[in-house]
């Protein structure tokens, strides 16, 4: 009788932006030795594997570079995975995680099956409220480029963005499989981010209770800000933030999360 053969899996987090992925990557991060002990690698931003010390959990470097690269690039996605699988066959780890908000670029969904038919691909992507996702991609990036937050929100819908349902369904065509997982308390796994992503993994974590990622500030501020759009370089430049939160009171309103409020 032949011996069966397991594929190593592989948990791809595809993002979205806005969608809590620089939070699950800071989780990922604090909690890389608990996640190492139980046989699970972590990609770094270069899609390296390190067996040991700390880990910049955020592909999104590394696949911007592929892309860029075209087929040279796939060839070495094809290499770093074969890294991997030298990783896997070692014995000591399992599973492998790579967590990029840029894999929701179109295009990007073909590296399954041409270069990761040896895993067992599964497939996580988190989506939210369309209202929710654009009022936080405007608090994080259209403000800052001059845009007030109605034209921000006609821009968008008339691009078609939040494009979650597309995303999804090429993620769907390319891997045969996705684990779509809605951004709200009453659908998460204690309603906890961290606590579902690692849930959806089968990992335990040591460290859930994180800083929070991408604070902002009062709508009425933002929209000041938006008719300035020269004190910020690009629309991740979040020195002036840095600096705000430093130097104003605690009693400051510092966030109103909804509209009409």
């Amino acid at each position: 009788m032949l011996p069966i053969v397991t594929r190593p899996k592989l948990y791809l987090h595809i993002g979205h932006g806005k969608v809590a992925s620089s939070t699950i990557q800071a989780a990922l991060q604090a909690n890389i030795d608990a996640i190492r002990s139980q046989g699970f690698l972590v990609a770094d931003d270069q899609l390296r594997f390190p067996v040991s010390g700390p880990v910049l959990a955020n592909s999104v470097p590394y696949f911007t570079k592929m892309r860029r690269l075209g087929d040279e690039g796939l060839s070495d996605f094809g290499d770093r995975m074969g890294a991997l699988e030298a990783h896997r066959a070692s014995g000591r780890y399992h599973s492998a995680i790579i967590s990029a908000e840029n894999l929701t670029a179109p295009g990007l969904e073909s590296i399954g099956p041409l270069r990761l038919h040896g895993f067992d691909l599964q497939v996580l992507y988190y989506v939210r409220r369309p209202d929710d996702w654009l009022l936080s991609a405007w608090k994080q990036w259209g403000f800052k480029q001059g845009l007030g937050i109605a034209q921000f929100f006609e821009e968008s819908i008339s691009n078609g963005h939040p494009p979650f349902l597309k995303v999804a369904d090429r993620w769907h065509s390319a891997s045969g499989s996705i684990r779509v997982r809605p951004l709200h308390p009453d659908a998460l796994e204690d309603g906890d981010i961290v606590r579902d992503v690692f849930h959806a993994i089968g990992c335990e974590p040591e460290a859930t209770d994180l800083p929070r990622i991408n604070p902002s500030f009062d709508l009425s501020l933002l929209e000041v800000m938006a008719q300035s759009p020269f004190l910020f370089d690009d629309p991740n430049d979040n020195r002036l933030f840095n600096y705000l939160q430093q130097v104003l009171p605690e009693e400051f309103p510092q966030e109103r999360l909804a509209l009409g409020r």
